[in-house]
């Protein structure tokens, strides 16, 4: 009994589904030839049974763009609407998730070292100039000291003292020397009391770069007094404070050390004696016409400075120094 059979025009509108498209590869991998209308009309013929469409035979009408589906394809066959659907494309493949190397930075030491301290851990965000870590090395270390032998070090001391001397307390003389004004007379009083500077200071800066040295220095001297070299009673005399400055440059040869250097830069000196006082009736030696006490004080012009200055009377000198360490 021949199979009954239904024709389908292939047109745009409707749409076939897999199943459908599956039993048309499967009807063309069993076709052997092109379909005849005695095939369509015989199944037998061809060995495929009712199951089997004829492809390619004409129609009534003669067009050939026919397919004859079996009652069993037709019922496989879905047909729908066209529409728009979202086909999502998705692979699957084996592989390994690993760092981009282009987005990353390695970040190296000039000094090999050992990391003593970390600042930052994995998954932390950091910018530029941020500390990471901290790290011990002998060779940085090495190069510090290298860097500061090289740049120079500049060192700054300075010291300041005052002093203020006073006599508290005399006893009264006693019997055997009761013909004596005192135990202390004036002039041993201001030796005590006012022959020295109640101020002094002094500021050193020092450079060193290599083996090259200098330094400077300035020292203050305040005011004092003194009835030296009169040793009258009337004596005293006053003299004012004074800046001294002082300069030295070096270099050190292995063993050896050359200096040279100014003391008293600016050829500084005390004040000259300047008392006026009448040594014997202690008015002005300029109205009475007696001795002045800076007469005896500069030995009537044969010492014109103070006797008795903190820092001396002999002006500027220069001199050079040379240092040698001695090994057995």
């Amino acid at each position: 009994m021949a199979a009954d059979t239904r024709r389908f025009t292939v047109a745009t509108a409707v749409v076939v589904a897999v199943p459908v498209l599956a039993a048309g590869i499967w009807l063309l991998a069993d076709v052997a030839g092109p379909v005849r209308p005695s095939d369509a009309a015989d199944p037998a013929a061809r060995g495929g049974g009712a199951a089997n469409a004829a492809i390619g035979a004409p129609d009534d009408a003669g067009n050939s763009d026919v397919i004859v589906l079996s009652e069993t394809q037709l019922s496989a066959m879905k047909v729908e609407a066209v529409a728009k659907r979202a086909f999502p494309i998705e692979k699957t493949a084996i592989g390994s998730i690993d760092f981009n190397g282009d987005l990353t930075v390695q970040v190296f030491t000039p000094y090999q070292g050992r990391i003593v301290e970390l600042f930052a851990k994995i998954g932390d965000d950091v910018k530029k100039g941020d500390t990471l870590f901290t790290i011990a090395s002998p060779d940085l270390l090495q190069a510090e000291s290298n860097l500061i032998s090289s740049a120079g070090v500049l060192q700054l001391t300075g010291a300041f003292n005052y002093t203020k001397n006073a006599i508290t307390h005399i006893d009264p003389l006693p019997a055997q020397l009761s013909t004596e004004p005192s135990l202390i007379d004036s002039i041993t009083y201001i030796a005590i009391t006012a022959e020295r500077p109640d101020w002094r200071a002094t500021v050193t800066p020092q450079y060193t770069v290599g083996r090259f040295h200098a330094l400077a220095r300035a020292s203050y001297y305040g005011k004092f007094s003194s009835a030296q070299p009169g040793f009258c009673d009337l004596c005293r005399d006053f003299y004012g404070a004074k800046t001294l400055f002082d300069v030295e440059a070096g270099y050190q040869f292995n063993q050896v050390n050359i200096s040279v250097g100014i003391r008293n830069l600016f050829d500084t000196y005390p004040d000259q004696p300047s008392s006026l006082t009448d040594i014997s009736t202690g008015g002005n030696c300029i109205t009475t016409g007696g001795t002045c006490a800076k007469d005896y004080n500069n030995n009537f012009g044969t010492f014109p400075w103070a006797a008795a200055s903190p820092f001396g009377y002999n002006g500027r000198y220069i001199y050079a120094r040379l240092e040698a360490a001695l090994t057995r």
